[in-house]
Formats: C-alpha cells, sequence, structure tokens
C-alpha cells in the first residue's frame, strides 16, 4: 500500500480497524489492523480535491489533516485543512456530508455552514459523544462543535502568543493536535510552535460511561 502524506489516524474501540487521514491524496483510507489490508472508504479514487459530498468515492476531500471515530462507532469526522471545513463520514453507509465550515478561511462562530474555521486540524470527541474539539491552528484557538446543535464556539484560545488561563485569556500559536481524556475531565492541545503541551481543565466532564461494543 502507498499513502501520501499521511497527517492522522484514529484506531477503531473494538480495534479491529484504523481510519488514516491521507492529506495529500485527499483520501480517507481504511487499514484492517489483523491482515494490514488497506483500502479507500471515502475521496476521489484519483485523488482530486472538492467538498463534493456524497457515498465513498464519489465524495471529495481537500487536504483531510485530522480524522476521529465517534466512541459508538457509527461516523468518523475529518478536519480539512485545504477547505476549512469539517466534515462527516457515516461509516455504515460511507455517506460524507458537510458537518461545520464554510469554504473560505474565517474565525466566525455559529451553526454548520455559518461557521468558519483557519486551518482545523486535530479533532477529538468527547467520551459521551455530546461535543467535538478541533485544533484550529491559523486562529490559534480551540473550537468546540456541539453534535446535537452543530453550534461552533471558542472553547480556548485567543490570538497568536503563549499565554495560560481560562478560555479566551489563553494564548496559543498554531494548536495542531487536540484529545480529550477517556473520562471527559481534562484535554491535552499540542501548542506546535510554542513546542509545548497544553492542558484544559473541563469543568463540567461527562457524568456517564459510553458502552463499547
Amino acid at each position: 500500500a502507498l499513502f501520501n502524506n499521511p497527517t492522522s489516524v484514529d484506531i477503531s474501540f473494538d480495534a479491529s480497524y484504523c481510519l488514516v487521514a491521507d492529506y495529500s491524496n485527499h483520501q480517507i483510507r481504511k487499514i484492517i489492523l489483523s491482515t494490514a489490508s488497506v483500502s479507500l472508504i471515502a475521496g476521489d479514487p484519483n485523488k482530486a480535491t472538492g467538498t463534493t459530498n456524497g457515498i465513498g468515492s464519489n465524495a471529495q476531500f481537500n487536504q483531510p489533516l485530522g480524522v476521529v471515530i465517534s466512541p459508538d462507532q457509527s461516523y468518523a469526522l475529518v478536519s480539512e485543512d485545504g477547505s476549512n471545513q469539517v466534515r462527516k463520514l457515516i461509516l455504515s453507509t460511507l455517506q460524507v456530508s458537510l458537518l461545520a465550515g464554510a469554504a473560505t478561511a474565517g474565525a466566525a462562530n455559529g451553526i454548520g455552514s455559518n461557521a468558519m474555521f483557519n486551518s482545523p486540524f486535530g479533532i477529538t470527541i468527547s467520551p459521551d459523544g455530546g461535543y467535538a474539539l478541533v485544533g484550529d491552528m491559523n486562529n490559534n484557538q480551540v473550537r468546540q462543535i456541539i453534535l446535537s446543535t452543530l453550534q461552533v464556539s471558542v472553547f480556548a484560545g485567543s490570538s497568536q502568543g503563549n499565554v495560560n488561563g481560562v478560555g479566551t485569556n489563553v494564548k496559543f500559536y498554531n494548536p495542531t493536535g487536540v484529545s480529550i481524556s477517556f473520562d471527559g475531565s481534562f484535554a491535552l492541545v499540542n501548542d506546535r510552535l510554542n513546542h509545548e503541551i497544553k492542558k484544559i481543565q473541563i469543568l463540567t466532564p461527562p457524568t456517564s460511561t459510553p458502552t463499547f461494543t
């Protein structure tokens, strides 16, 4: 198998497969872990870029950077550098749709396509499946998407810098990777150009524990 600048990988909760954001091929690839078999599950087979929604190889991505599988393994979220969007991939049908973000760079909060990102990179989903956090690299922020309403807001960060604090008092410098702890009580952020790992204390962690099958 061949990849071209794979940037992110996420393992399913049953550890049977992983998904890979194959950045320069503009595809999402799947690896069956028991056999190491690699296949294309979404994105143009000819590696064309675009924002076309559709099923499997009929969909198009533009430089997918991050990929995360939902706790119930029903869908994956993909963050795209080239389109400044977050897309949703239903794993049973391979249907790709827009979750949030406009096709141009910006820093607007809002619902779904009314929100704007600027090179969204890492993406993670809370253990209860209620929200996602996105490392919004060129906005120097961590953004939150409420998955039931698609409301996008600033979770932490304001402008470029290196300042600890609460919420928008914090300053990052190109945050990329982000991951939420299994109990939902904190998140870790790869603060790339500050050469640091920062910790965000989540004040209201989920009270329920998801069941993985």
